[in-house]
């Protein structure tokens, strides 16, 4: 999913400049049953293609959501309210490149992203190996 991520991303017509990549996080206990953060593993692959660094400490998910795909859009909202937290002592000021490895509505990286702007961190990119259609 990487190098189909990275083949896409070369194809952009975006400055080319440093972003620091922030891979999707999961819930503390999601990670440990799972035993990884899968969209980490991408971010890392991604990286070694692209040259970013991955920054896994300046966000977390504190909140244990439940999965997206089996809720309606408004109860999508409601699961992720305050699902995240941002330490901004671990921001460097680069532009972020926000990944996961699939989007439906949008939900979770509006979330992220509001949770960010609370931080005045408002220079973001976002990239997500997936996107199915919705009919």
């Amino acid at each position: 999913m990487a190098q189909f991520m990275y083949t896409f991303w070369q194809k952009l017509e975006i400055s080319r400049e440093e972003f620091e990549i922030i891979p999707m996080p999961l819930f503390t206990k999601r990670q440990k049953e799972r035993g990884y953060n899968h969209v980490e593993l991408i971010a890392e692959e991604f990286a070694k293609l692209t040259g970013y660094s991955v920054n896994v400490e300046l966000v977390k998910r504190i909140k244990a959501t439940k999965p997206q795909y089996k809720l309606r859009l408004n109860d999508r909202v409601e699961n992720l309210k305050n699902a995240f937290v941002v330490d901004s002592t671990k921001y460097n000021g680069k532009k972020l490149l926000l990944m996961d490895d699939i989007c439906t509505t949008g939900t979770t990286f509006n979330e992220l992203i509001e949770t960010l702007k609370k931080h005045n961190i408002t220079d973001l990119c976002a990239i997500v190996g997936a996107h199915p259609t919705i009919s």
